[in-house]
């Protein structure tokens, strides 16, 4: 991929996970191209194992197990997706949409869950969202993953 430097306003450049980044005006792109995807979720296994999933179909993944701490790092302007616990102590999922939303609005969103109930007031929120049944299959994740990103 050819970038033409002299048209563009270049921030920074970060070497991360084998890959070059370039921020441009708080704006992330990797060279390659590949969607950004940030999770968040209180157990840690299951970060892992989207990761690991979804890296492996070319999305490049960040993780949180703590969700205070998802808050304080969270970056405007630079996922495509995340993917949200709705379930999660001291911040759930619900509330950290809405913290991430005031921060950048732009970016979709898709709950995970394991709860019954939540689907119940899923249509209390916009049908761009996503609401995902734990467990879910990798085929179906990635599915669901393609779908929201090319929405």
């Amino acid at each position: 991929m050819f970038i033409h430097l002299q048209t563009i306003k270049i921030k920074s450049i970060i070497f991360y996970s084998k890959k070059f980044i370039v921020i441009i005006q708080n704006y992330a792109i990797t060279l390659d191209n590949k969607k950004r995807i940030l999770v968040v979720d209180d157990e840690l296994d299951i970060c892992l194992v989207l990761k690991i999933v979804l890296e492996k179909t070319g999305f490049l993944v960040d993780y949180f197990y703590n969700p205070v701490r998802a808050i304080d790092e969270f970056k405007s302007n630079f996922y495509d997706l995340i993917i949200l616990d709705v379930q999660m102590p001291n911040i759930n999922g619900l509330q950290l949409y809405r913290e991430i939303k005031k921060r950048d609005e732009k970016v979709k969103i898709c709950f995970l869950t394991a709860s019954e109930s939540i689907f119940d007031i899923a249509d209390k929120f916009s049908p761009v969202y996503t609401f995902i049944k734990k467990p879910i299959g990798n085929e179906e994740l990635v599915i669901a993953v393609n779908d929201l990103l090319n929405k």
